[in-house]
């Protein structure tokens, strides 16, 4: 029996990653990214305590946004906790990179709106 979820095509689903890479719908990138359902971008710079860093790409429609930083769990400044809490509104977990990724699978596999920032490793 397979057990592997299926995921729509045109969601945007984590293959794998590794120090310096990560491998989303079998497409490399080798810099920090952050992965909507059907798009993904590449950062030139990681600013997980800059609240303006957020600004920039955050949307109405998330539903939940996954903060990976890097080998080690890393809480942003409070400025950011509170931006995402209050003027947002977001459900949103600060996590290890790799947690980060496997988490994202699992909800990208039950077809929820999931924004995952990561910060490469």
């Amino acid at each position: 029996m397979d057990i592997i979820p299926l995921v729509s095509k045109s969601k945007n689903f984590i293959n794998g990653y590794s120090e310096g890479k990560f491998l989303v719908n079998d497409q490399e990138y080798h810099s920090s990214i952050i992965i909507f359902p059907e798009k993904v971008i590449k950062l030139k710079e990681s600013g997980i305590n800059s609240k303006e860093h957020f600004k920039s790409f955050l949307t109405e429609e998330i539903e939940i946004l996954l903060i990976g930083t890097g080998k080690t769990r890393n809480i942003p400044n409070s400025s950011v906790k509170s931006y995402l809490i209050e003027q947002k509104g977001l459900n949103f977990e600060f996590m290890t990179t790799d947690a980060a990724c496997r988490t994202h699978n699992v909800l990208i596999s039950e077809d929820r709106f999931v924004v995952t920032y990561l910060k490469i490793i």
